[in-house]
């Protein structure tokens, strides 16, 4: 049996925090040997999680690049292309180049409603938080891969 990215990250964090920490105490080398279980722990989180977050995100963004209501005709139809092209093969937004054209897409349709669209832009706004909270990494604990799960 083998294990994936994530287990083995989590099993290095299981084993750093009840083997190495509990004999080096609570000095200095025990707090760096804790800091980096939890380190291990979040990273294997993040290993789990963290694409799918990311993908979540990015959908929701571009769904609203879909919906939007744009009334300058030559921007509505820049980004329904746009829209159509990542919707077309959703996987691509995972990839470097399909986020960096939904983002720029998206940046474009931002600084639109910016102007003229109150509801829109906090719309807007309000998917930029969700793209940044799913590049958070989870605080050790957070999920399954926690040193105390």
């Amino acid at each position: 049996m083998s294990l994936g990215l994530a287990e083995m990250l989590e099993v290095l964090a299981r084993s750093q925090a009840s083997e190495v920490v509990p004999q080096l105490g609570d000095s200095y080398a025990g707090r760096t040997a804790a800091t980096v279980a939890a380190l291990l722990a979040m990273l294997a989180e993040e290993t789990r999680t963290g694409p799918a977050r990311r993908l979540e995100a990015a959908l929701g963004a571009l769904a609203l690049l879909a919906s939007a209501e744009v009334e300058d005709p030559a921007l509505a139809a820049e980004l329904r292309r746009e829209a159509e092209a990542l919707s077309a093969a959703p996987g691509r937004i995972a990839l470097a180049e399909g986020h960096a054209r939904l983002l720029a897409a998206f940046a474009r349709l931002h600084a639109w409603a910016d102007m003229h669209a109150p509801a829109l832009a906090a719309r807007c706004r309000a998917c930029l938080v969700a793209i940044a909270e799913a590049d958070r990494l989870p605080p050790p604990g957070a999920g399954p891969a926690g040193p105390d799960h």
